[in-house]
């Protein structure tokens, strides 16, 4: 029990992420794909549907932008995410749109669909389009909204003031080298998600990286099967091969420094945990100094994208839910 426990006290500090670097992107501005207003009502891109008070845009890479006003007008627009809440989709009507270009997708005209007036439409949990896959359950959001707020002043009091300096003092090919040499080191936690959902070829594509990296990139400071092979990692662990055989997410969990997670995903750091490399460094000290660095330096990598979150956010705490949520959703899909 003490070994899967300093486990998982490893993997969370390897993992501090108050702020979601990796799918918190800053909004860009609502121009030519803005949803054209019909009626007091919008049109969303994708699956359409018609819904009062709320502007949605395509980002111009699959994902989406809605704009809100809350109860004093205040108009807030959200970070870009992969789909829509369900609260946003099961207040539309589904329509559908014609396009008068292919590339930009921007529609032309809306037809109202065929739904009988007396037909209820909702988005299944699994449409064509893939994007709902159920409510998120948050029933202990007071204890997870004082932990948001205990990560939101260590990213700020602590991790970001220690990782600008880093930034400094180390330039960036240099800070993208080490990221490489880490992202080389965690292969196992990548290619044995890979084996045991089945997706051969992918594990056959972190095993080449590996071996390709670790030679023709010098021990894997450089990314030389994606720059010569173009051959990208695969992004995957335990939490979404649990979610590939179909368990569901649980309650969302705010951690302590780990940040949003959920039941599911906690057990799969967990696991994780025993594939990665760095648990196995004695004495332990080391092990929990050189996780440190890798945060400090992927941080210095990515400063900025959650203080865009918190800026474009009525509730942050909302949207870092929902975007952690739907990255998910999109993770085990893919």
């Amino acid at each position: 029990m003490r070994k899967i426990f300093v486990a998982f006290v490893c993997s969370a500090l390897w993992t501090i992420q108050p702020a979601v670097s990796s799918f918190a992107q800053p909004p860009e501005s609502l121009s030519e794909l803005k949803a054209t207003s019909i009626d007091g009502q919008t049109k969303r891109f994708g699956q359409f549907y018609l819904v009062p008070d709320v502007d949605v845009a395509s980002d111009g890479f699959g994902g989406y932008f809605y704009s809100y006003k809350d109860k004093r007008g205040n108009k807030t627009t959200t970070n870009s995410i992969d789909s829509l809440p369900k609260g946003l989709l099961m207040a539309g009507k589904p329509v559908q749109v014609a396009f008068n270009d292919a590339a930009t997708e921007v529609p032309v005209r809306v037809a109202e669909s065929r739904t009988s007036q007396h037909e209820v439409s909702e988005p299944s949990a699994h449409d064509e389009s893939g994007e709902f896959e159920g409510e998120i359950y948050d029933p202990i959001e007071p204890v997870n909204r004082a932990f948001f707020y205990f990560n939101d002043k260590l990213y700020f009091w602590v991790l970001k003031p220690i990782a600008k300096g880093y930034g400094k003092v180390f330039p960036e090919p240099l800070r993208v080298s080490v990221r490489n040499f880490f992202h080389n080191i965690f292969m196992p936690v990548r290619a044995v998600n890979c084996l045991l959902q089945g997706k051969i070829k992918g594990f056959g594509t972190e095993i080449t990286r590996f071996v390709v990296n670790s030679t023709m990139g010098v021990c894997g400071f450089g990314d030389a099967a994606k720059t010569a092979f173009d051959i990208d990692k695969r992004d995957e662990d335990f939490g979404q091969t649990l979610g590939f055989y179909g368990l569901g997410p649980g309650i969302y969990i705010n951690w302590p420094l780990l940040g949003p997670s959920n039941i599911r995903d906690t057990v799969g750091i967990v696991g994780d945990g025993f594939l990665n490399p760095v648990n196995y460094v004695e004495p332990f000290k080391y092990s929990l100094a050189i996780k440190g660095y890798d945060q400090v330096n992927r941080t210095s990598l990515s400063l900025g994208q959650y203080e865009a979150l918190k800026k474009a956010a009525f509730d942050p705490y909302i949207s870092l839910r929902e975007a952690y949520y739907e990255n998910r959703c999109y993770k085990i899909r893919k």
